[in-house]
Order: structure tokens, then C-alpha cells, then sequence
């Protein structure tokens, strides 16, 4: 009979040669949030803005059709309370570093950011900040009133155009 040392001394080498691996180069590997990266000076910022008469440059917000089609990523910061101004600049700051990190150069083109907005955080209703990235440069057409009135505060869409 083989001592336990033994047979596991056997064993382990055969374990650890078919545990699976991946064929993917580390730089390939994509999982988890997009990391912000620090935007380069060639990078061009341009600012679209809704041009509809019945929308308040106060409260808009993209519609629904430009969401659905171009959305990436969104993620929900101050969750049931109001940022400041600094802070606010902040929270758009951050949102297009991290559209400059998602997937490759490029894949990412425009970021919405506003206030008070209703969305669900771990299966609990709340209102925050919304960071939402997409795949397709904002127009002002591309903007809708928001249906939930008072919400969408503060709105800032940025597009993004940097080199490869």
C-alpha cells in the first residue's frame, strides 16, 4: 500500500497538469469593471447639448433607443444623496478615465453623467449619480426629457476622441 505522502507526491503533478488554462495573452484578458486610466493631451472633449426647445438644459437625459442600442457600462455613485459641484466634477472626471479604459482604444466614444437618477442597486430602489458609457458619440438629438420629473439633474455629456 502507498503511504498518503507518496500517493500525493504522484497525484499532484497529474492535478496540476489538467486544471484548465487559458490560451488568452494576460494584456487579452478582460473582467470586471473598467479601470480608469488617466486621458492623454491629444484627447478631444467636445460637449453635445439637446437642442429641442421643450427640454430643459437642466434635466434631460439620452433616450431611450440611443441607451439601448450604444450602452456599455453605467455604474451608480452617491446613491441617495446629492454630490457637490466639486464633487460632481469629480464624478465626470472619473467617468471619462473610465471610458478611456474600457475594452480597447476607441470601443468607448461618450459619457453621460447626472444626478438624482432612479435606478436599482442590489435590489434596492435609490437615486445617485450615473456614470453611463457608450459606444457611440451623443448628438443632440440623441436626448430626451427625463420621465421621471425632477430627475437627471445636473446633466453632462462629453464626447470622446482620442488617437489609437
Amino acid at each position: 500500500m502507498l503511504s498518503p505522502s507518496l500517493l500525493l507526491a504522484l497525484l499532484l503533478p497529474l492535478l496540476a497538469s489538467s486544471a484548465p488554462t487559458s490560451t488568452v495573452p494576460n494584456s487579452e484578458k478582460r473582467a470586471g469593471a473598467p479601470i480608469p486610466t488617466p486621458l492623454p493631451s491629444t484627447c478631444t472633449l467636445t460637449y453635445p447639448a439637446p437642442q429641442k426647445p421643450s427640454l430643459s438644459s437642466s434635466y434631460y437625459q439620452p433616450s431611450v433607443k440611443f441607451a439601448s442600442k450604444h450602452s456599455l457600462y453605467q455604474y451608480v455613485t452617491y446613491a441617495g444623496e446629492t454630490p457637490s459641484p466639486e464633487q460632481q466634477d469629480q464624478v465626470l472626471h472619473q467617468c471619462l478615465e473610465t471610458c478611456y479604459g474600457y475594452g480597447y482604444k476607441g470601443d468607448c466614444r461618450s459619457v453621460f453623467v447626472a444626478d438624482n437618477v432612479p435606478t436599482v442597486v442590489y435590489g434596492t430602489e435609490v437615486t445617485g449619480t450615473v456614470c453611463q458609457l457608450f459606444s457611440k458619440a451623443l448628438r443632440a438629438g440623441d436626448f430626451v426629457a427625463p420621465v421621471v420629473e425632477g430627475s437627471y439633474g445636473e446633466p453632462r455629456a462629453v464626447d470622446l476622441s482620442c488617437p489609437k
